[in-house]
């Protein structure tokens, strides 16, 4: 079983973003890996554990800082640079 479906979040990762990936127009299925990396101050920064899609397409990543993020999906940035807030609601189109 894939991690991430139902993480039991520590006391700290009181927060929660809802990242819905989209591909072609369309919602993916389950199982791409989203990662978030806070991009803010300092000592804001750093990565997210990593959750992974449900079968509508969206991953509820937990985490304990606010501010503003980068979305990794499937480990990768670079194809469709996608940035947000956290936490919140992103929408990620590969």
């Amino acid at each position: 079983m894939l991690s991430g479906f139902s993480h039991e979040a520590d006391s700290a990762d009181n927060h929660t973003t809802e990242v819905t990936v989209y591909k072609d127009g369309s919602r993916v299925g389950s199982g791409y890996k989203v990662v978030l990396e806070f991009v803010g101050s300092l000592s804001d920064s750093g990565f997210t554990d990593a959750y992974y899609t449900n079968s509508d397409g969206v991953a509820y990543v937990k985490h304990a800082s606010q501010g503003e993020v980068k979305v990794y999906v499937d480990g990768n940035w670079s194809n469709h640079r996608t940035k947000g807030r956290a936490p919140g609601k992103i929408r990620v189109d590969l």
